[in-house]
């Protein structure tokens, strides 16, 4: 039992030094899952890069699977050093910018492809290839998600 998690952590350690952060890495310069499978030079399954991509999509906020809140404004948290005396101590300084809002889109093409899959094939064949590919590279779930279409459509 310990032997097989060991191996398991071990693969997995493998893996992310081989792959992990350059499948990031190209996802973020808005390679598909074709392109990055295409670029990298350690063997990986098609599905592994999905999952990454997927993952990196979601943790920097590319696609979110709850509705978005457009901010006016964004708080800028920093530390500034303050002498009193001879002491020294950190006084925290929020400062208000203006928020980088991301224009989203809502997709329900998760739904679509589980209800009615030949709707879904309709819908997607309207949509420019480079939209399409990324579609049917994503494990969508079958609630609605919202992306930054101004990233996807890159």
């Amino acid at each position: 039992m310990e032997e097989k998690i060991f191996a398991k952590a071990l693969s997995n350690f493998t893996s992310a030094a081989a792959y992990g952060d350059a499948i990031c890495h190209l996802a973020s310069k808005g390679m598909t899952v074709s392109e990055i499978e295409k670029n990298l030079t350690y063997p990986c399954k098609r599905e592994v890069i999905m999952e990454k991509v997927w993952e990196y999509y979601l943790a920097n906020e590319i696609i979110t699977l709850k509705e978005p809140i457009q901010k006016d404004y964004e708080e800028e948290v920093t530390f500034e050093k303050v002498y009193k005396g001879s002491k020294s101590s950190f006084q925290k300084v929020v400062k208000k910018v203006p928020a980088n809002n991301r224009h989203y889109e809502k997709w329900e093409y998760g739904i679509t492809k589980i209800k009615n899959p030949d709707t879904y094939k309709e819908e997607i064949a309207k949509l420019p290839p480079r939209i399409r590919e990324r579609i049917e590279d994503m494990p969508l779930p079958a609630k609605p998600i919202w992306v930054d279409i101004e990233f996807i459509s890159k």
